[in-house]
């Protein structure tokens, strides 16, 4: 009796930790799948829940909890485990290892099996002539051994084709395919490969597949993270567009909110830019607004926010502690910009611009009234200020 209480403890004291380590990777994989909107996380998620599942059938433990009356209905539920197990692991791994992409028609092959391995589940919960009964579950082990074989075969190509994650599907694989040999072919072989393989091989099946979903998620999320910093900035000029732009304003308003001091929205629009680029090209007008844009980034400093809102127009948002500050940056930033040229063929064209600011020293309520603010103080100096078409300088 010790060495059998022992025994059991050790038993439960596994199969705990084998349950703990499934609900663990469910509700991880679940979490992070559903803030990646990835339908392969909600795969693997179902696919662990029917192992567990189909491990807590086997190993009886619900016995503890049920009488006897209910030992036929937990049979059916076991027999349906194995089914939904085949089914979610051949659609979850067909699309981790990208299959259908590969070979579509091997793929489509595959799915069918495993609805055809549920369908002998079920038939063998409906009828339970030992006969029959006999032939459907050497049908099921079958069907399921050829489908691991076939998964196994196709992450080795995968993985030779260099596709994520297919080595550690190919190794996960392995351990499930050999304890499916013992489980189906090798049944007198090893009373220990034929009780405790399965769970063994899901187990580090499970672990591993946990990697790779992981380094799936890791990697969906730097791909993530550049598509949006790539969405925030302007390609031509290598500052921030208009929606990068107002996203780092904001953040400058909520330091403006809870340090002080003043803002100051610098507008900046050039002149006679069309003619630029009607009497010289495009070209030119866009070496004009990188000129522009490098320039700006080489005065301003490192926590000014600078963006080009689109077409010729530029806007720069600082934040200082005094309204002493304001005048000699603003001053300083338009005899900068006086000086701009461009060099053309021989000849070096004039870059002119107007340039508006708007001091604020109540934090405004949103960007737009920034840049309503600015554009009103840039227009008012385009007037005040008399514009001429951009000519060449002589050297």
């Amino acid at each position: 009796m010790p060495v059998f209480i022992q025994k059991s403890q050790q038993q439960n004291l596994i199969l705990g930790l084998f349950y703990g380590l499934c609900i663990t990777l469910i509700l991880y994989v679940l979490i992070m799948g559903s803030r990646l909107n990835d339908d392969t996380f909600k795969l693997y998620s179902l696919y662990i829940f029917c192992i567990g599942g189909f491990i807590l059938m086997q190993e009886g433990q619900l016995y503890l909890f049920l009488t006897s009356q209910h030992s036929s209905s937990l049979f059916n539920i076991y027999l349906l485990f194995i089914g939904l197990c085949v089914l979610s692991a051949t659609w979850f791994i067909c699309a981790l290892l990208q299959i259908k992409t590969s070979w579509p028609k091997v793929d489509t092959a595959l799915k069918c099996l495993a609805v055809v391995v549920m369908l002998f589940s079920v038939l063998q919960i409906l009828f339970k002539t030992p006969q029959v009964w006999a032939l459907l579950s050497k049908a099921t082990g079958y069907v399921t051994l050829c489908i691991v074989g076939c998964v196994f075969v196709l992450s080795a190509l995968q993985a030779r084709k260099g596709i994520r994650e297919a080595t550690l599907v190919f190794i996960a694989l392995s351990f499930v395919f050999v304890s499916m040999i013992f489980r189906i072919l090798l049944i007198d072989e090893s009373p220990f490969m034929r009780r405790y393989g399965l769970i063994i091989a899901f187990a580090v099946e499970s672990f591993l597949l946990a990697v790779a979903v992981s380094r799936r998620i890791s990697r969906m999320r730097i791909a993530k993270k550049c598509a949006e910093t790539e969405a925030d900035y302007d390609h031509l000029c290598g500052i921030l567009n208009r929606r990068g732009w107002c996203k780092k304003s904001a953040d400058l308003i909520e330091h403006h909110i809870k340090s002080g001091g003043v803002l100051c929205l610098i507008y900046i629009d050039l002149d006679d830019f069309k003619q630029i680029n009607d009497t010289h090209g495009h070209a030119v007008g866009d070496q004009a607004l990188c000129k522009v844009a490098h320039h700006l980034k080489a005065i301003v400093r490192s926590n000014d926010v600078i963006g080009r809102l689109g077409g010729d127009e530029f806007v720069v948002l600082a934040h200082f502690y005094t309204k002493a500050q304001v005048s000699p940056k603003v001053h300083f930033l338009k005899t900068e910009l006086a000086k701009l040229t461009i060099d053309h063929n021989t000849e070096q064209l004039a870059i002119k611009a107007s340039v508006g600011s708007a001091v604020f020293s109540d934090p405004p309520r949103n960007i737009d009234e920034l840049l309503k603010a600015g554009d009103a103080a840039m227009y008012h100096e385009k007037l005040k200020r008399k514009a001429t078409p951009l000519t060449l300088v002589d050297l």
